[in-house]
């Protein structure tokens, strides 16, 4: 079981808890200890929205990847602080909505996240240019 939190991901295995935290030492670490949103895609990926970008655990390293904004970076979150729920999309691609900014569609190469792995971000605007304040999708995947 996973709990999202505002100090960080707690993990609970049946006996134990295991807290992940955001360490500015560690790359590998949380990006943010405040926790809106967390999603478990197709694939079995543990999905994570911070304060502070999106972040995605990674079972067989025990430590998570960061997907950020990055003002120089036109294929990077258009905003970090995601407040709303994280949308898998029926052709696995993930629909995020950084606070105030526009949607966020990611699509990941079919190896992430390896080190040689690629993420795709698109920018799409905001309906009729309003704020976004919930995503859903329904069973039937519109």
């Amino acid at each position: 079981m996973w709990f999202a939190t505002k100090d960080g991901l707690n993990r609970y295995d049946g006996y134990t808890f295991k807290v992940y935290t955001h360490d500015s030492y560690d790359p590998h670490s949380l990006s943010n200890n405040t926790i809106h949103q967390l999603l478990e895609d197709s694939q079995g990926r543990i999905w994570v929205a911070t304060d502070h970008g999106l972040n995605m655990y990674d079972r067989s390293q025990d430590h998570f990847v960061r997907i950020l904004h990055d003002p120089k970076d036109r294929n990077s979150l258009s905003g970090n602080k995601i407040t709303l729920p994280i949308v898998e999309l029926t052709d696995g691609r993930l629909l995020v909505a950084p606070h105030e900014k526009s949607l966020n569609l990611i699509s990941l190469s079919d190896d992430f996240p390896t080190t040689d792995s690629s993420v795709t971000i698109v920018y799409l605007p905001a309906p009729t240019h309003q704020t976004v304040e919930d995503l859903f999708q329904s069973a039937d995947g519109k």
